[in-house]
């Protein structure tokens, strides 16, 4: 009993009780810069130095879609709303390439409520909308493509590859862009599909049969 009564009074061993482990940070101690990450930046609104991060970040990462978004948050914490309608026109353009054109519209119609006057933006968004809807259209039209009895002959390995071409190929005509999609199914359902070479002719002068 004396033996620990002694221990217990050396101030040493009083210091390691209540010390813990050497180097262990206290919970209630700040984090230093180092260990901020760029979330806790924006919380604590140095925004410069949360933009620095991010532009470290999208260098490593070019196509690192939500560094960019966070990227457009934080220059719109800086007042510096041209280059946060970049940040949106790049993801909005990766998304339309992906597919995702309701996405890319989202995000064009926020950056155009940062710049009204800006006409490019509002383009933009028509083409989209037209994208969106032609790949509406594609989808219809690839339906009537495969209850077509001339290209029933395609295998089912590389039917669809095949189909998708052919759509590719036919959507670049006026008389389709203007067609709806059940029309396109339809059509593309009964029509005759040949498969010309480069040169060959489909109608000579002076033939009589179509």
């Amino acid at each position: 009993m004396r033996a620990r009564t002694r221990a217990l009074g050396n101030p040493s061993v009083i210091g390691k009780l209540f010390s813990g482990k050497k180097g262990k940070r206290s919970a209630r101690e700040p984090q230093s810069d180092r260990e901020l990450t760029i979330d806790d930046l924006i919380t604590l609104e140095r925004y410069e130095d949360a933009a620095d991060a991010l532009k470290a970040r999208i260098k490593r990462q070019p196509k690192d879609l939500h560094a960019h978004l966070r990227m457009a948050e934080v220059q719109l914490a800086l007042n510096s709303a041209v280059k946060a309608i970049d940040e949106y026109v790049f993801v909005a353009d990766s998304y339309a390439d992906d597919g995702f054109f309701d996405k890319a519209i989202a995000l064009l119609s926020k950056a155009q409520r940062l710049a009204p006057a800006d006409v490019s933006l509002l383009k933009r968004i028509e083409r989209y909308k037209a994208m969106k809807l032609m790949e509406q259209r594609r989808g219809l039209a690839v339906e009537g493509l495969k209850a077509n009895k001339t290209t029933a002959h395609l295998s089912a390995a590389n039917s669809a590859l095949q189909l998708e071409l052919l759509w590719n190929k036919i959507v670049k005509c006026s008389v389709v862009r203007e067609l709806d999609g059940i029309a396109l199914r339809k059509l593309f359902q009964t029509v005759h599909m040949l498969n010309l070479k480069n040169g060959q002719n489909l109608v000579a002068d002076g033939d009589d049969q179509p």
